[in-house]
């Protein structure tokens, strides 16, 4: 296969003429990136694009606070596996593929508790889905899910149309 064809079956749009072997962006975005191969050379760079490099490895040293699996099984038994925050049901959403999906939040974060603590799967945990908890935990303010709820809704009437 000529390297035309995989410029127009790739990049209709390209700027890059067929003529040309290889570039960062066909390398990176091509939908077969196997079928292109090589090395890149200074004079296949397309002047004002931008090549990010990625992928290097960094060992990083972290503490790791031990879940029991039991207390979030027992959660979700109670809870179900909708997030509380925003309502999200992964397996309504996305089918089989997100059927049971959900994370399970501590209402108190474990490192401030320290030690070995005895966890209330009913207390002390909730399902989110992982955007909002990632929003409980973004910044260091201990965010309850209920203050969550309420910026979900107050973000949702600001945004409302009309």
């Amino acid at each position: 296969m000529k390297h035309g064809s995989i410029l127009s079956d790739n990049f209709p749009q390209s700027r890059v003429s067929s003529q040309r072997k290889s570039t960062p962006v066909i390398r990176y975005w091509a939908k077969d990136r196997l079928r292109i191969a090589g090395q890149l050379f200074p004079d296949e760079v397309i002047p004002g694009v931008k090549v990010f490099d990625e992928g290097s490895v960094t060992s990083v040293l972290v503490n790791k606070y031990e879940r029991d699996p039991a207390a979030r099984k027992e959660c979700i038994a109670h809870y179900g596996v909708t997030c509380a925050a925003c309502g999200l049901d992964f397996g309504e959403r996305y089918g089989d593929r997100g059927k049971g999906f959900i994370h399970v939040h501590h209402r108190v974060r474990v490192s401030k508790l320290g030690k070995s603590h005895t966890v209330d799967p009913i207390k002390h945990l909730i399902p989110v889905c992982p955007n909002c908890h990632a929003m409980l935990h973004t910044v260091q303010d201990d965010m309850t899910v209920e203050a969550l709820i309420e910026l979900i809704r107050t973000q949702a009437a600001l945004t409302k149309p009309g």
